[in-house]
């Protein structure tokens, strides 16, 4: 057997934690506790980051001393805190604290939107798995809003965009930033376009210098333009509650009842349909039945996910989905009004069908 352990060692960033805990693994399976995804305060995300060396332990039985030898291609990255590990990467890993990273993003925020200042935008909301092992800032603008009024103009409905920066420190996620726009009123949202901005790293004499982000400017105009009409053929696209609740099954990927093989899937996939119904009602007496009402309930399951073990959708991928479907939908309505929703939701089920970059 194999043991995987980190010894503390000069790293890129200080002086690592001098009771770094090991990381054991068997074979190649890590044994991290499996944990939700709670809220965190910003200073909570914003911690230095130590590096330490990786060492193999083999054994060969119980009548031989194992030998140890250091993996000269690994290292484990260390939440300085606590000595926790977050993640064993590459030694040519760049490494991006997170107060790097919302550097960054208010430098993505000054060059993405003309006339827009960085300052006017403020972190206001963190996410991260208990492991801290990566971790998403969402800046929203401090003033900009966009009031998408109902048609009988007595409701108000105010959106505020924001850009998120996700970071990760095991490898699992590049350094991304996407634009989005969030309710105002509550903490539904939806990502409106993937890939703001692409990372811009240099070099000198073989080793990282430094990093930069190369930014394609857009009116911010421009995108509450686009977001507003979207949304207003949502909102003038009736749907029928049956219809509805097919929909989002479909965009939350809840696999046919025939799929599920044990009693346990079974009985939380009936749990999900049931929260499926309850969650879009509520959005139909308050929106009308209508595709809008839908994109909230979608939405909705971002912001106050499930905690099922055989249906665990990421915040995120449900965020991004929504931002894609809102594009798709509105898309093929512009095409052939009324939808053929059968036909919609066929194309919905197929695998990977919402997965490309959102387009620009």
């Amino acid at each position: 057997m194999t043991t995987v352990l980190t010894t503390p060692s000069r790293g890129n960033h200080a002086n690592p934690t001098p009771d770094t805990p090991a990381l054991h693994a068997t074979g190649n399976r890590h044994h991290w506790r499996h944990a939700v995804k709670p809220r965190f305060a910003l200073p909570d995300v914003l911690f230095d980051v130590d590096t330490a060396a990786v060492e193999a332990v083999v054994s060969h039985g119980p009548d031989h001393a194992p030998t140890r030898c250091r993996i000269p291609s690994k290292q484990a990255l260390d939440h300085r805190p606590s000595g926790r590990i977050l993640g064993i990467v590459g030694t040519g890993y760049r490494i991006v604290t997170n107060r790097e990273a919302l550097a960054l993003a208010h430098t993505v925020c000054a060059r993405a939107f003309p006339g827009v200042t960085a300052h006017e935008w403020a972190p206001t909301r963190v996410s991260a798995p208990q492991t801290l092992s990566y971790a998403s800032i969402d800046l929203h603008h401090r003033a900009n809003v966009l009031n998408l009024t109902f048609a009988d103009r007595t409701r108000d409905d105010p959106y505020t965009p924001f850009v998120r920066v996700t970071n990760s420190f095991n490898g699992s996620r590049a350094l991304r930033f996407d634009f989005g726009f969030i309710r105002s009123h509550c903490t539904n949202g939806c990502i409106f376009e993937r890939d703001l901005a692409s990372l811009v790293v240099t070099h000198a004499r073989n080793a990282v210098a430094g990093l930069d982000v190369k930014v394609s400017a857009f009116p911010i105009d421009e995108k509450w333009r686009q977001f507003s009409t979207m949304i207003h053929t949502l909102k003038t696209t009736p749907v029928t509650p049956p219809i509805a609740h097919e929909l989002i099954a479909a965009l939350l990927t809840l696999a046919p009842a025939d799929h599920c093989r044990t009693e346990r899937q079974s009985a939380e996939r009936a749990q999900v349909v049931q929260e499926i119904r309850q969650r879009h009602a509520a959005y139909e007496t308050e929106l009308g039945a209508n595709a809008y009402a839908v994109f909230n309930t979608v939405t909705d399951f971002a912001a106050r996910p499930l905690e099922l073990g055989t249906f665990n959708r990421a915040p995120t991928t449900l965020e991004q989905r929504a931002g894609t479907w809102l594009r798709t939908v509105t898309t093929d309505l512009a095409k052939a009004s009324p939808l053929d929703w059968q036909t919609h939701l066929t194309a919905l089920r197929r695998p990977l069908s919402l997965s490309s970059s959102l387009p620009s």
